[in-house]
C-alpha cells in the first residue's frame, strides 16, 4: 500500500487545485518544461515535514543550490513557496491588504500519512532593530545607537493530523498543531527543527544534489545498515571495474584531517568519487538515500538526468526492487 493514495495541491507555488489520484508505490510524473513537476516534488517534501523550519528553508532554496552568487533574498525565496506575486508582496508601496498569502495541501483519509491537511500563511512585518553589526549581540547594543527599520516575514503553519480514535471515547477527535516563525532581511536564518510525530522520512534528489558533501554521512549510514554492498553492485552495473567504495584520508597529505570518498577501481586503483562522471555520482547519491527514507518518500527530479540511456533500464530495475 502506498504512503499516499490521493493528494491535492490547493495552493502551492504555481499549482492550483491540482489533484493526484490513485497513487501507487512508484509514480512517474511526465510533462513539458515549466509544467509544475518539480513544484509537486517540493510540495510533497514540505508536506512530509511541515513543522520543520529547516525543510521550509531548504525547499525555498532548492532551485538555487549552485547559484549562490545571484540568489534571491531568503524573504523572497520563502514567499515564492506561496501562490502570489512575490515582487508585489515585498513592495512597500503595495496596499497592505495583499500582504498576506495562504498555502494549502491536503491528502486523503485513506492514506498512511500522519497528516491530513497543511495550511500556512505569511505576513509582511516591519520592526526597528539594532544595526547589522549588533545583530546576535543584542545584550551589548547601546540603546542610544540608531535603530534600523527592518522588513521581515511572520510565517504561520497549521497542521491537522489524520483523525484518531482515543481510548474511552467513541467519537473520533481532530487536533491541530501550529508553528510560528519569523525571518528578517539580511539576518542569518536560525535552522532549528521542531521534532514532532508528524514527520515522515523524505529525500528530494535534485539534478545537482549528488555534488553535495552529504554523501559522507549517507555512506556511513548505508554501511551501518549493511546496505553499502548493494550500492556497490549498482555501480558495478555501470562500470564492472569498480571494486568498492571507501572513506579515506586525502592521498599524499601528511597529518591531514581531510577525508574523501574513494572508489577502488581495477584499472585506476583508488580514485576520488569526484573524478567520475555525473551518472555514477548521481546513481550513488540516489542509492545512498534509500536506507534513511524507509516508510517514506524518495522524490527524484528528472530521474534520467546525467544517466546514459544504456544504463537507465538496469538503474530503474534496481530502484524498483529496493523501493
Amino acid at each position: 500500500m502506498p504512503i499516499l493514495d490521493n493528494i491535492t495541491f490547493h495552493k502551492f507555488k504555481g499549482l492550483c487545485n491540482l489533484e493526484l489520484r490513485d497513487l501507487g508505490r512508484i509514480n512517474l510524473l511526465v510533462g513539458n518544461n515549466n509544467s509544475g513537476k518539480t513544484s509537486i516534488l517540493e510540495g510533497l517534501s514540505v508536506y512530509a515535514n511541515p513543522l520543520d523550519i529547516k525543510e521550509w528553508w531548504r525547499i525555498s532554496r532548492n532551485r538555487e543550490q549552485e547559484d549562490r552568487s545571484t540568489r534571491t533574498s531568503l524573504l523572497e525565496a520563502i514567499c515564492w513557496l506561496f501562490p502570489q506575486n512575490t515582487h508585489q508582496i515585498l513592495d512597500p508601496s503595495i496596499d497592505s491588504e495583499i500582504e498576506h498569502s495562504k498555502l494549502l495541501i491536503s491528502s486523503s483519509r485513506n492514506s498512511r500519512f500522519p497528516i491530513l491537511n497543511l495550511a500556512a500563511s505569511y505576513e509582511l512585518v516591519e520592526e526597528l532593530r539594532p544595526p547589522r553589526q549588533w545583530r546576535g549581540r543584542a545584550e551589548e547594543f547601546n540603546q542610544s545607537e540608531e535603530l534600523e527599520l527592518m522588513q521581515g516575514l511572520d510565517v504561520n503553519v497549521t497542521v491537522k493530523p489524520t483523525t484518531v480514535q482515543l481510548p474511552l471515547f467513541d467519537e473520533q477527535v481532530e487536533y491541530e498543531e501550529k508553528l510560528d516563525f519569523q525571518i528578517w532581511e539580511n539576518e542569518p536564518f536560525i535552522r532549528l527543527s521542531k521534532k514532532n510525530k508528524y514527520q515522515s522520512p523524505v529525500a528530494l534528489i535534485t539534478t545537482v544534489s549528488h555534488r553535495s558533501e552529504s554523501n559522507f554521512r549517507l555512506l556511513s549510514e548505508a554501511k551501518y545498515q549493511n546496505f553499502k554492498d548493494d550500492v556497490v553492485k549498482l555501480l558495478q552495473e555501470i562500470d564492472s571495474d569498480i571494486l568498492d567504495v571507501q572513506i579515506l584520508t586525502e592521498r599524499g597529505a601528511r597529518n591531514s584531517n581531510r577525508f574523501v570518498i574513494q572508489i577502488e577501481h581495477k584499472k585506476l586503483g583508488f580514485a576520488p568519487l569526484s573524478s567520475f562522471g555525473d551518472g555514477i555520482r548521481r546513481l550513488f547519491h540516489i542509492a545512498l538515500n534509500l536506507p534513511r527514507i524507509e516508510g517514506g518518500m524518495l522524490l527524484i527530479d528528472e530521474i534520467e538526468a546525467a544517466i546514459h540511456t544504456e544504463a537507465l533500464q538496469l538503474s530503474y530495475r534496481w530502484l524498483v526492487k529496493w523501493c
